[in-house]
């Protein structure tokens, strides 16, 4: 991670890479860590374990 960064997102599911998304338009250096590969399986907005939150 460089010492430049604004803002760390840790998580970048749905509502990480939106939050991340949005930082940087607003022009903050962002740094996005994800414990997982991207189009991994276990994620919640997805398969059988799919969660739907009020706040979505």
């Amino acid at each position: 991670m460089s010492a430049d960064t604004d803002l760390l997102v840790v998580g970048g599911g749905l509502m990480g890479s939106a939050t991340a998304w949005a930082a940087s338009r607003r022009g903050l250096s962002v740094t996005l860590a994800e414990q997982f590969e991207p189009d991994h399986h276990l994620g919640s907005s997805h398969g059988s374990a799919r969660i739907i939150r009020r706040t979505y």
